[in-house]
């Protein structure tokens, strides 16, 4: 049986993925959202902000 390790709760980090975007679109009000893929192959949309850096 797995234990909870509730120390852990609330902390903050960076988490460094290799992603492709295999989508775009932008808001109404202007906003950038990307559909990414990532390294192990979960797909997801995230806000193309400060947060996401594109190469």
């Amino acid at each position: 049986m797995m234990k909870e390790i509730t120390d852990l709760i609330g902390k903050t980090g960076t988490l460094t993925r290799t992603i492709t975007v295999t989508g775009a679109v932008e808001t109404p009000e202007g906003e950038v959202e990307v559909c990414v893929k990532d390294d192990f192959g979960n797909e997801f949309w995230v806000p193309k902000d400060a947060n996401v850096s594109l190469f």
